[in-house]
């Protein structure tokens, strides 16, 4: 799937894009902050992203300036308690919630993947875009959308997620 890195460490996430997917399902569903952490980028996996993105022959530049956005993005969602991970899970709640979807009655149906190349890092890469789809008690389709899910030696990661309708 593109780019891979060699090393690792003790992260424990799920190898499976469909499972990933099932998890950030389970953590909305649950309002469970912690297991929402858990499955996005952070500081946790800063140095296996850092092996992966600069696996690839780039210039001494494009290394700098591609680490810089890395540093940068583990900083936003690390910082000050990780204040920016739970700020983008209150906000898919809170987005969620206004859509009518009622989390105590949600069931997960499919979940499909695939990969996609796209520019993040100041890069292109191949990705995961995950869809979970579920629906509520009002039997009403809805959607989660992970369109960045970075594939590492410990695991998918997710980058990035939606909830469209």
């Amino acid at each position: 799937m593109g780019a891979t890195a060699n090393a690792g460490n003790n992260a424990k996430v799920e190898a499976n894009p469909n499972k990933l997917g099932n998890d950030v399902f389970e953590a909305l569903k649950n309002n469970d902050a912690a297991k929402f952490k858990d499955c996005f980028l952070g500081a946790k996996y800063k140095d296996e992203m850092a092996t992966m993105l600069t696996s690839v022959e780039l210039t001494e530049e494009q290394k700098s300036n591609t680490l810089t956005f890395l540093d940068n993005t583990v900083k936003f969602f690390s910082d000050n308690d990780d204040a920016g991970i739970n700020g983008f899970f209150n906000l898919l709640r809170s987005q969620s919630e206004a859509k009518g979807i009622d989390w105590s009655t949600a069931k997960v149906g499919n979940i499909n993947s695939s990969i996609v190349s796209v520019t993040d890092f100041g890069m292109i890469i191949n990705v995961y875009k995950i869809d979970v789809e579920f629906k509520d008690k009002t039997d009403i389709d809805h959607m989660i959308s992970i369109s960045r899910a970075y594939d590492l030696p410990s695991g998918v990661i997710a980058g990035d997620a939606k909830i469209p309708y």
